[in-house]
């Protein structure tokens, strides 16, 4: 939902080059370049701890759509892409070791089919309500210290804080990957 934002509002559709650049490569960059580096610190920090570290980087990524405007979007993405590629890589190596250390080996296979369909499920219902919350305050929007809100804002935010409020709430939940892990 947040990509259709980026080509009409932010006016990515102006310089598509630009903005496949931004929205496709960087994050892919990123996160090939640091893949060994945070699988290292995986392994030097623990999973739960690099979980939480690569959840809150990801939980900051609306605020920067919030600031952009389509003369600075390009800048905005890109910082956006490069900390969302970058942390969507750590946090797939430090899941890794989680789902691969923490169930039992009988049961790491439902493990990991029920911890992907429920994430699916989640992803599918938060575009779902976040097009209806676009839908309902389309035509809609406010101005204050200069800035003009609109309903994607309103989205954008409440996606910062819910993804906050999950990376404060669950991820410390996940049980160390093993009692000699450093991950306590």
């Amino acid at each position: 939902l947040a990509t259709l934002y980026f080509v009409e509002d932010l006016g990515i559709k102006r310089n598509f080059l630009g903005g496949m650049i931004v929205l496709t490569v960087i994050p892919l960059l990123g996160g090939t370049l640091t893949s060994s580096w945070t699988g290292r610190l995986v392994d030097r920090v623990g999973p739960r701890r690099m979980l939480f570290r690569a959840h809150l980087f990801w939980a900051i990524l609306p605020l920067f759509w919030i600031v952009a405007t389509p003369e600075t979007a390009l800048w905005w993405l890109a910082i956006s892409s490069l900390l969302g590629g970058t942390s969507s890589y750590a946090a797939m190596n430090a899941a890794n070791k989680v789902v691969t250390r923490f169930p039992p080996p009988e049961h790491r296979a439902m493990y990991i089919a029920v911890s992907s369909c429920l994430g699916s499920l989640a992803g599918g219902v938060g575009v779902m309500v976040s097009g209806a919350v676009v839908g309902t305050l389309e035509g809609w929007s406010v101005t204050w210290g200069g800035w003009t809100f609109i309903g994607f804002h309103v989205v954008f935010a409440a996606s910062a804080v819910l993804r906050l409020v999950a990376t404060f709430v669950l991820v410390p939940r996940i049980p160390s990957a093993s009692p000699h892990s450093g991950d306590g």
